[in-house]
């Protein structure tokens, strides 16, 4: 399974994950387009993701729970 991360810590001890910074998303879109699953997107990367990318993603819960109470 190919696993995309935008945040390294949360990602650190899991085998066979890229790291992709996030100011770095549309540079390498080739790289998003052939994973499996995207971890833990920055809240702005969520919509390019899912409508744009058709990607699966796993959000981190404080982030979710941030995104659904504004």
């Amino acid at each position: 399974m190919k696993m995309v991360s935008f945040n390294a810590y949360r990602t650190i001890g899991i085998p066979g994950v890229h790291y992709i910074k996030p100011d770095n998303m549309f540079k390498e879109l080739e790289t998003i387009q052939q994973a499996d699953i995207v971890l833990f997107p920055e809240t702005w990367q969520a919509l390019a993701l899912v409508y744009g990318l058709k990607k699966k993603f796993f959000q981190a819960l404080n982030h979710c729970s941030w995104a659904l109470a504004k």
